[in-house]
């Protein structure tokens, strides 16, 4: 019995040509092999760990995150001061018609 997915995947193939799968599909081997991320299985239960795939490389990538981690740059990373919650000034003059 095939296993089914329970969500759609992006899969690259060894040619680097990205195919899209979803639940009712039916999943080549080649493909099944490289998806990674055990919580994509219908009845799998994996952990929290996300894992993405390189299409320029058969294998995974050394990228690996956990549900719930922040991993955007900070303002100082970024090269830009903070956002602020004030709403902008405008510098726009009204003409005098």
């Amino acid at each position: 019995m095939a296993r089914k997915l329970n969500t759609t995947v992006h899969v690259a193939d060894d040619n680097g040509t990205m195919h899209v799968f979803g639940p009712g599909d039916e999943v080549p081997g080649w493909a099944e092999k490289k998806i990674t991320n055990p919580d994509v299985w219908e009845g799998d239960s994996g952990d929290d760990a996300v894992t993405f795939s390189d299409p320029g490389n058969s294998g995974p990538a050394s990228v690996e995150m956990t549900e719930g981690e922040d991993t955007r740059p900070t303002a100082k990373e970024a090269g830009s001061a903070p956002a602020s919650d004030a709403p902008a000034k405008s510098t726009r003059q009204r003409s005098g018609r």
